[in-house]
């Protein structure tokens, strides 16, 4: 084994870190269920989602782009890991190939939906305008605004930002000369579990688009 290979082994961290990556996707999984059927009964109840916004062609794009990009990082880093034991020859790679799409998609995905996805209260008039139709005995309801993202959306969204931020930031850390072994283990370990965040929350923001575009919420 040469020393490339020896600093990518995972090592003892094979034995805790593949069944948490096993239950963290099923915690995900179930989430997704759950929040389906709880959208498809509010739609039985008459419940409707506010419709989707329209999303103008460029941002279809970037986002294919990321995805394309994270599903590459994620099948080359825990496939080549639960199979190999470690991340390395073409499987390294592909990795490298993929984080260097996702390093430039991720500043636009924050300039392009930081805003959308900020989580806001209604404003005074929004509440003075709802009391007043309350008070007056308004029959019509006014249709909900488009919206972007739903709540799920904006929340795996600033998961996405900070675990990806992190996962970057290790890797381009551990490219300089300025630490030792150890100090590069824990690292590669900060780089596995944020990976692992980014991965999930990534998965279900993906879900979250797509309900969003179905109205389940």
């Amino acid at each position: 084994m040469n020393s490339l290979d020896s600093l990518l082994l995972v090592g003892d961290q094979a034995n805790h870190f593949l069944p948490l990556a096993g239950w963290v996707f099923l915690g995900a999984g179930i989430a997704m269920a759950l929040h389906a059927c709880g959208g498809w009964a509010a739609r039985r109840r008459g419940l409707a989602a506010p419709p989707p916004a329209r999303w103008h062609w460029w941002e279809r794009l970037l986002y294919a782009v990321a995805v394309l990009a994270l599903l590459d990082l994620s099948v080359t880093a825990f496939y080549a890991v639960a199979v190999h034991g470690h991340l390395g020859g073409w499987w390294l790679l592909g990795h490298m190939v993929g984080a260097g799409t996702f390093l430039g998609v991720l500043p636009l995905l924050a300039l392009t939906w930081c805003r959308p996805c900020c989580f806001e209260l209604p404003s005074r008039s929004d509440q003075r305008q709802a009391s007043g139709a309350q008070d007056e005995g308004q029959a019509a309801v006014p249709l909900p605004a488009p919206r972007r993202f739903s709540w799920l959306g904006k929340l795996t969204f600033w998961l996405m930002m900070i675990s990806g931020i992190v996962v970057a930031g290790t890797m381009l850390l551990s490219m300089f000369p300025l630490f030792g072994t150890h100090m590069l283990e824990e690292l590669l370990d900060l780089h596995r579990y944020s990976g692992l965040v980014l991965a999930a929350a990534s998965l279900l923001h993906l879900y979250s688009v797509c309900a969003n575009r179905f109205g389940l919420g």
